[in-house]
């Protein structure tokens, strides 16, 4: 099973405790094999992650040319590595991609390796957000683009790749030029770039696959395009537990659902950044504070601006 994960040197730890829970999984001594594509990793960073799973197989990026993201500022640029998995990974055939916050919990996760993609080039499961292209939070431009506006949009976070066909379909190498060309209109970055050159095509995984908490009780945009069975399964019992969104466990996540045994995880790879947070508790809400502070003060003065215009023109 080939693992692949993405990003900057902040993903380091992040993805050793996602890479840990896939060792505690594996009852079944499959055998793995872990791939990061980076981009600045300190030798450091690399070494804790090896400490972790193993021998990992490490492909340095630095240097490259990445698209910008301005809609989430808490996404970096390093996010569409992702769409280079095919050019620098083109002599694997199958290839399981994941996001760096991601816990998983039991052995069903394996079963992802031999999922037939029926002719597909990825699977992935339904995103919770905007689960259309023509929703609200959906593809910005998609009429434009002339997609099906019910066109469904997978989230990026769990992925089983086809290589193979997505180096002969090109999806990626399209997706990351219209990701240069047009990144100022992408609300997800990657995930929308890959959904837009996709248009729907693409099979679709069981939630449990891709259980995000935040995302599923916070917008509830998902309810409606999946029976509420298989939802309610995938809330109750999931195989992964995705962190999506701009709060992680690392930062402070306590409130939420299976913090406690993605927190389990992180203590045995050493990394505990809660007791940090708790720590340093003060510091942060003081921060929080100040920059909401910035953000009413700022609103305040444009409206008496705007007030002052008008009676002006009075």
């Amino acid at each position: 099973m080939n693992i692949v994960f993405c990003g900057d040197r902040n993903i380091a730890k992040p993805a050793a405790v996602t890479a840990k829970s896939i060792r505690l999984a594996n009852q079944q001594d499959i055998e793995l094999k872990f791939i990061v594509i980076g981009y600045n990793w300190s030798s450091e960073d690399v070494a804790f992650f090896e400490k972790i799973v193993g021998n990992v197989e490490y492909i340095e990026t630095y240097g490259c040319e990445l698209p910008e993201v301005k809609y989430r500022r808490h996404v970096p640029n390093t996010a569409y590595l992702v769409l280079k998995i095919p050019e620098l990974l083109s002599q694997y055939e199958r290839l399981i991609y994941l996001d760096a916050d991601l816990y998983i919990r039991d052995q069903r996760f394996f079963e992802l390796n031999n999922i037939d993609l029926e002719g597909h080039t990825i699977a992935a499961t339904l995103d919770c957000g905007p689960p259309y292209a023509a929703n609200e939070k959906g593809i910005v431009d998609w009429r434009n683009l002339g997609m099906n506006p019910m066109a469904k949009l997978l989230n990026s976070g769990v992925m089983i790749l086809d290589n193979k066909r997505l180096i002969e379909s090109g999806y990626f190498e399209k997706a990351f030029e219209y990701a240069f060309s047009s990144g100022d209109s992408m609300r997800l970055a990657d995930q929308d770039a890959i959904n837009i050159v996709l248009n729907g095509l693409w099979k679709r995984l069981d939630q449990s696959y891709n259980y995000m908490p935040r995302c599923i009780h916070d917008t509830g945009g998902i309810y409606g395009f999946i029976d509420m069975k298989e939802l309610d399964a995938a809330c109750g019992n999931p195989c992964v537990v995705h962190f999506a969104g701009k709060f992680k466990p690392w930062i402070n996540m306590e409130d939420t659902p299976w913090f406690d045994e993605w927190k389990s995880i992180a203590a045995m790879t050493g990394w505990t950044p809660w007791l940090y947070n708790q720590k340093n508790g003060l510091y942060f809400q003081l921060k929080k504070a100040v920059r909401f502070s910035i953000l009413v003060i700022t609103k305040i003065y444009k409206e008496v601006r705007k007030i002052g215009y008008y009676w002006q023109r009075i």
